[in-house]
């Protein structure tokens, strides 16, 4: 079983890497020659793993990276996860020297650089369209007011169901194709506790790599919890240290302390941060007594699945503040506070997700809904993939 997991992992690299290269004879003689992908190139991670093993604690090792897409084995696509599964496998996690900032730093300095204007703080409020073509983009800030660029060309970065629903406008698009976004199911979002402990990074019991906890093997089971507004009595847990994978960064944390974060998969459903659909709407969530008592809740229990990475982390806290999908829906208007978009099950992926194009004259996409797919190297390519479709349309 060990022995087929692994040759299907290598058979969708090999496939990945033929579709890479640019051509379709190559792409199309690496599918012919891996059998797996193309027997479950439509399946269920658990639909795969029943061909492997009936062992719970085998399945649960074979997939237990499922918090970086935060969607149940029984849901997502398997040729999703053999993806992630080869992106560590292949190479191992990396991390930018100076961390995720610089990545906005060098796009901003480049499109600086061609002239072009950064807005920050800028809500848009609509993206401009006549006669089934874009015309513009709407947005409001507090030192400009509210403006009205004029471009022929949008990309829209944006949560894909808000573009299409709010910022658009169901109406400007076929009805088929609107409804098929507002159907889309998204990925469950996240909760994140940002710690900043009174130790220096070499003093942790572990080295430079990310640590994941799970309270049970049934996976399935705690992500039908979770869905349902319920918290597993053992959350899954997630840790990543900054201070470790970014030592020579002396902005992470002061000199004998560390940087480090909890996560967790969380409930999108408002009811169970004690909050209303209409508080999270006005942003006066944030005021509520439920949903502070909710937010300590789920951090008091996060430490404590931490304590057996680090004992007695609870006494060496100088620093805490936690993100809820509140937060993340506060920040980035995304759809069910989600971080990752539309869900990566076998119908919304590959050519089950939207392209760069859209049926809008003009209007491109961008972001982890797309094709491309969901993290930072999903995102980064969906930028390149309409950067070049909207290069070769144009004299």
């Amino acid at each position: 079983g060990i022995r087929r997991y692994i040759r299907f992992l290598e058979q969708v690299d090999r496939v990945v890497a033929a579709s890479a290269s640019g051509s379709r004879m190559r792409a199309l003689l690496a599918l012919l020659r891996c059998p797996l992908v193309l027997r479950y190139a439509g399946s269920t991670l658990d639909e795969f793993l029943d061909s492997c093993t009936k062992n719970a604690a085998l399945r649960a090792i074979a997939c237990a990276q499922h918090g970086t897409y935060a969607l149940a084995p029984a849901k997502v696509s398997a040729l999703l996860h053999a993806g992630l599964q080869n992106h560590y496998f292949g190479s191992g996690g990396w991390y930018p020297e100076g961390g995720g900032q610089v990545m906005a730093d060098r796009l901003v300095e480049a499109i600086e650089a061609a002239g072009g204007v950064v807005r920050l703080r800028s809500e848009v409020q609509h993206i401009e369209t006549a006669a089934g073509a874009v015309t513009g983009v709407t947005f409001s800030n507090k030192h400009l007011g509210t403006r009205t660029i004029r471009a022929p060309i949008v990309v829209a970065n944006a949560d894909l169901k808000k573009t299409v629903v709010e910022l658009v406008g169901e109406a400007v698009f076929p009805p088929e194709w609107a409804g098929r976004v507002r159907g889309f199911e998204m990925s469950l979002p996240l909760f994140v506790v940002y710690l900043g402990l009174d130790l220096p990074p070499e003093k942790l019991p572990y080295g430079n790599c990310n640590l994941w906890s799970f309270g049970s093997f049934d996976f399935d089971h705690d992500y039908a919890e979770i869905e349902q507004g319920r918290m597993p009595a053992r959350p899954f847990l997630y840790i990543a240290t900054a201070s470790r994978k970014d030592p020579g960064n002396r902005r992470l944390a002061p000199t004998g302390h560390t940087n480090l974060q909890l996560m967790t998969v969380a409930p999108a459903l408002p009811s169970f941060w004690g909050v209303t659909e209409e508080q999270l709407r006005d942003g006066s969530y944030s005021d509520v007594p439920a949903y502070h008592d909710a937010k300590k809740k789920l951090t008091a229990q996060l430490l404590a699945e931490a304590e057996q990475f680090l004992p007695g982390i609870a006494a060496h806290v100088a620093y805490c503040e936690s993100a809820t999908p509140m937060t993340h829906t506060r920040y980035t208007e995304s759809t069910g506070g989600t971080s990752y978009g539309i869900a990566a099950s076998p119908a919304q992926f590959l050519k089950g997700r939207p392209g760069t194009r859209t049926p809008v004259q003009g209007l491109f996409l961008a972001g982890a809904s797309t094709r491309a797919g969901h993290g930072i190297a999903g995102v980064m390519r969906s930028g390149l993939d309409a950067a070049a479709r909207i290069a070769a349309n144009r004299p």
